[in-house]
């Protein structure tokens, strides 16, 4: 059970309408799309993991609406499927390696919780990221120069996701009145979409030129945020985008194990059972409700293989219902 609350950790800015100005807020928010093969992309990201990190039978396959992982040949149960090292991933500690000055500006966001800063760190550096994808579509001059390959070759991936993205859960709040429907929690995730843009505003307010870039815009910091937010996995160390791993789609009952190999922080992708050849790897993003699965990623299960159920309550209902003594622990 949840209680739905607006996230206020960033406030407004104010006195941002000159900076409002140079970059003018579309009424319609789009991801935009971008012609970029999926098929080579996922090639060059397998190609880029170190040696050994993937098992070569592994490869792009449709069989859901969402392309996912095939298995060309049969494996065992217990064969390793891939195992990527902790350096490999897009990982806060990796991050704060190559992308410093991001996480020092960021100090500046108006917020008192220093997670919910290096939060807006995080996104912006996959922002950075899928900025310099989109000079590469575009066949212009990229600027990073001190990037690992694996993450360029990941952002060429993800960059290709903005279509599907354009039709997550956030991005209908952000546009009301565009059929967003799908859900029986619509304030909290139009309360948690509003929050991105807010983060954003006040990074217009707040960050340099130099190190959020002008043509840095609204639409790929969105989706750099749901890249991370669809595709990370937690970890006791904290959440990585671990490129090769999030090609992986879910299943409530996988056929395939994701766990954090505690001495290494490598991600290892094993099989729980014999895999048969042409059939499509499955592992698990948790024990989620629908509800949780749709405002996350953007898509449920069956009725029947929902594995947890959920409720969310606005803070009113709750106040309307509970005792003085709980009403003070709210």
């Amino acid at each position: 059970v949840e209680s739905l609350e607006t996230p206020r950790a960033m406030a407004e800015p104010s006195g941002s309408a000159s900076r409002e100005a140079k970059r003018p807020r579309r009424e319609v928010v789009s991801l935009g799309q971008y012609q970029i093969n999926q098929d080579a992309s996922f090639e060059a990201v397998v190609a880029s993991l170190p040696q050994g990190a993937w098992n070569r039978s592994l490869k792009r396959g449709l069989q859901l609406e969402v392309p996912g992982v095939v298995i060309a040949a049969a494996v065992p149960q217990g064969e390793l499927l891939c195992q990527v090292p902790a350096k490999s991933h897009f990982s806060r500690p990796n991050c704060q390696e190559i992308f410093p000055e991001v996480y020092a500006a960021c100090e500046d966001l108006p917020s008192s919780d220093p997670e919910k800063r290096a939060e807006a760190a995080d996104a912006l550096c996959m922002a950075l990221l899928l900025l310099e994808a989109r000079c590469r579509w575009q066949a212009k001059p990229e600027r990073l120069a001190k990037v690992p390959d694996l993450w360029c070759r990941s952002a060429d991936a993800l960059l290709g996701l903005a279509a599907d993205l354009g039709q997550h859960p956030y991005v209908k709040a952000l546009n009301a009145g565009q059929g967003f429907a799908g859900s029986a929690e619509p304030d909290l995730i139009a309360a948690q979409s509003s929050y991105v843009r807010t983060v954003f505003s006040c990074m217009q307010e707040k960050l340099s030129r130099q190190v959020l870039p002008p043509d840095l815009d609204e639409s790929l910091f969105l989706l750099a945020w749901l890249c991370l937010l669809t595709r990370r996995f937690s970890g006791a160390d904290g959440s990585a985008l671990v490129p090769g791993v999030d090609f992986f789609n879910h299943a409530a009952e996988p056929n395939a194990s994701s766990d954090w190999d505690e001495e290494s922080g490598a991600v290892v992708v094993r099989a729980l059972r014999e895999l048969r050849a042409g059939e499509e790897v499955f592992i698990c993003y948790g024990i989620l409700s629908n509800p949780l699965l749709f405002r996350t990623y953007g898509f449920t299960l069956p009725p029947k293989a929902e594995p947890a159920w959920t409720c969310t309550f606005s803070q009113e209902e709750l106040v309307a219902v509970a005792s003085s003594e709980e009403i003070d622990d709210l």
